[in-house]
C-alpha cells in the first residue's frame, strides 16, 4: 500500500515530467517559429536593400578594338620588319591584332589585363593621332600614357568614396579602390561589384539601426586585395587584410 505521502510525491514527478516534455515541445515550437520570422525578415530586409541600390553587370572584355583610317597606319603600326608592332606589344604588355580583311580596318589589343589594355589603348591611340611610330616614341608615349591612367584611377577612386559619402580614406588605399576599375571577377567589374555591395550593406545597416557608414566601408573594401595584380601565394583575402592594415583601416 502506497502512503499518501508516496502517493503525492509519484503525482509530482509525472507532473514534472509532463510539464518538462510540454515546456520543451513548446520551446522548440518557439526556436522554430522565431527562425522562420527571421528569416523572412531578412529575406525582406535583402529585396528592400537590393531595390534600393541596382546596377548592371559588367562583363568581361579580353580586347578592344581601334579603328583606323587607312592602310598607310596600318603599315606605321607595323613598321618596317614588324619592329613597331613588336616593341608595341613588348612595351606595353599585350597582343597587337590586325584585322586587313574587313571593309572597316581596325587594330584590336588584346589582354586578360584591363589595366595594361586601357594604357595599350591610350597609346595607340595617341601614337595613331600625332603619326608618329618608331620603337623610341612608342615608349615615350607609353610612359605619358601610363601616368595619365593612373591619375584616372585615383580620379575613380575618388569619385566611389564621394558617392558613398566616406572619407578620411588613405591615399594608397584611394589608389587600390580606383585599380579595381580595371579588374574583373567572375564576370563583373570588381569596383562596380565592390559598390553595389556597399550600398547593400549600407542598406541593410539602415533598416536594422547599425552603423552606415561602417557598412558600407565594410562593403566597399571587401575585395580591395584584388587590386594586387601578382600576390603570390596570398589569397585576395590575405592582400586585402595586409593593405588594410597598411593604410590603417579600422579593424
Amino acid at each position: 500500500v502506497v502512503s499518501e505521502a508516496e502517493a503525492k510525491k509519484n503525482l509530482l514527478v509525472l507532473l514534472k515530467k509532463e510539464v518538462d516534455g510540454e515546456l520543451e515541445r513548446y520551446k522548440e515550437e518557439e526556436i522554430r517559429r522565431v527562425e522562420r520570422g527571421v528569416k523572412e525578415e531578412s529575406n525582406n530586409l535583402i529585396c528592400l536593400a537590393l531595390e534600393r541600390c541596382s546596377s548592371e553587370l559588367v562583363f568581361t572584355r579580353t580586347t578592344d578594338t581601334l579603328q583606323v583610317e587607312n592602310q598607310q597606319i596600318i603599315s606605321k603600326i607595323i613598321g618596317r620588319e614588324g619592329r613597331n608592332i613588336n616593341a608595341f606589344q613588348r612595351i606595353t604588355g599585350t597582343e597587337l591584332i590586325i584585322d586587313r580583311e574587313s571593309d572597316e580596318l581596325s587594330v584590336q589589343i588584346s589582354s586578360f589585363n584591363s589595366l595594361r589594355r586601357a594604357i595599350a589603348l591610350r597609346t595607340l591611340h595617341t601614337l595613331i593621332k600625332e603619326a608618329r611610330f618608331s620603337p623610341l616614341q612608342i615608349e615615350k608615349t607609353y610612359q605619358k600614357a601610363s601616368s595619365e591612367v593612373n591619375e584616372l584611377i585615383v580620379k575613380s577612386g575618388e569619385k566611389v568614396l564621394k558617392e558613398l559619402e566616406l572619407s578620411n580614406v588613405h591615399p594608397e588605399l584611394v589608389k587600390h579602390l580606383g585599380k579595381l576599375k580595371y579588374r574583373t571577377s567572375y564576370g563583373q567589374n570588381v569596383l562596380e561589384h565592390c559598390l553595389e555591395v556597399a550600398k547593400l550593406a549600407g542598406g541593410i545597416a539602415a533598416e536594422i539601426g547599425l552603423d552606415v557608414l561602417l557598412a558600407r566601408r565594410a562593403g566597399l573594401f571587401h575585395d580591395i586585395g584584388k587590386a594586387v595584380e601578382d600576390n603570390g601565394n596570398y589569397s585576395h583575402v590575405l592582400s586585402g587584410i595586409s593593405i588594410a592594415k597598411k593604410c590603417q583601416e579600422p579593424e
